[in-house]
Parts: C-alpha cells; sequence; structure tokens
C-alpha cells in the first residue's frame, strides 16, 4: 500500500510517536525511571533516605529552579532527565518530588552546605543540649538526624497555600513541602544514638 504522505511529513509523524511512546513510559514507569535515576543523580544516602521516608520509594529529582510551578515528571523523555542528572555533582541545589506528584509537592529541595552555613548544624546542636529554650528541635527524619523549626514560610500554589519547614543537617539544609503535621509529630525527637553516629560527624547529640 502506497504511503499517502509526502516523506517529511511520514518522518514527523513517526517523530511524534517515538517521543509520544517515551514521554509516556518515563512518567509512569517509575521503578524504571527510577533505577536509571540513581545510576547518574549525585544522590548522597543522606538525602535519598529523606527523600525515600518524606516522598516514597521512587521519587524523582530534578533541578531546583522554580519547581513548583512544573508537573510532573519533570522531563520529556529519558534521555533530557539522563542529561541534567549528569550534570549535577554533590555541591548541587536540587529538589527531589514525589513521584507524579502535582507542582511538586509534597517536595523537599536540598542545598549543600556552603560558608554561610558551615558549622551551623553544630552551632544549634550545642544549644539543644543545653536546653537554651531555642525555637528549634531535634527531628529523626527515616533515621536521619536533623534539626529544624515548626514553619519556615510558605508558598501561595494554584491550589493553595503549602507551608515550607526548614531542617539542617551537617550536610545542608533541606526544605520540606506538603508535608503534614501528622508527619512532623512522628518525626520529632532525636535519633536512636547508632543513628546519631551515623549521620552527625561521629558526634553524639
Amino acid at each position: 500500500m502506497k504511503n499517502p504522505l509526502p516523506p517529511f511529513l511520514t518522518f514527523v509523524v513517526i517523530a511524534y510517536l517515538l517521543f509520544l511512546a517515551s514521554n509516556l513510559l518515563f512518567k509512569f514507569a517509575d521503578s524504571s525511571r527510577f533505577w536509571l535515576q540513581q545510576r547518574f543523580a549525585p544522590v548522597t544516602l543522606e538525602s535519598h533516605t529523606i527523600f525515600q521516608t518524606v516522598l516514597g520509594k521512587n521519587y524523582i529529582i530534578a533541578p531546583y529552579i522554580d519547581l513548583y510551578y512544573y508537573s510532573s515528571p519533570y522531563f520529556y523523555t529519558p534521555f533530557d532527565a539522563v542529561y541534567v542528572w549528569r550534570q549535577m555533582t554533590e555541591s548541587t541545589r536540587y529538589q527531589a518530588c514525589a513521584s507524579r506528584s502535582q507542582i511538586c509537592t509534597p517536595g523537599v529541595a536540598f542545598s549543600p552546605t556552603n560558608r554561610f552555613f558551615d558549622g551551623i548544624f553544630e552551632y544549634y546542636a550545642e544549644k539543644l543540649r543545653d536546653d537554651k529554650g531555642i525555637e528549634k528541635a531535634f527531628y529523626c527524619i527515616g533515621d536521619v538526624l536533623t534539626i529544624g523549626n515548626q514553619e519556615f514560610g510558605e508558598i501561595e500554589l494554584t491550589n493553595g497555600t503549602v507551608i515550607m519547614y526548614e531542617f539542617l543537617t551537617p550536610k545542608g539544609r533541606y526544605i520540606l513541602k506538603g508535608v503534614t503535621e501528622a508527619q512532623l509529630e512522628q518525626w520529632k525527637g532525636p535519633c536512636a544514638q547508632q543513628s546519631d553516629q551515623k549521620y552527625s560527624n561521629g558526634a553524639v547529640y
């Protein structure tokens, strides 16, 4: 049967169908996407533990900038995702979003420790240990010892206002959004001693 379409239009149709199939597979094949992501995105054990605790098993890593204005899966195909993940390093700011979440809510933004945050975890930990009455508390998020406060700020989204919470570790700062008060209460308090030693540079607080 003769092809009714000219060669160029045939190429365009085939390319579009391949793009659509790739996009749908990448969006809904959560386990495969997560496997690919873990091979390229530089996620540390600490971040991975926090991300899975807050967001679930197959979270997705994406650039930090303005993520809450995008719909998942945040990439069009596996190819642009791999390109972005390969550009990341352990000093990169990025966000993790729940699989197929809308506008990255719930989500976790990560900023690695720099000269502005260096030593701040230890500073607050010392004050908490000495019961100085600061407006922060220990939180144990998936066996990772963090220091957080009840509310960091809020953002206005199309589906309402989302409260953000800040948590510190020796390795960086995590901003959580879209979590519930019940989750915060569940995490509140120090971890067991062995977890403190694992995630706080050997210091037990």
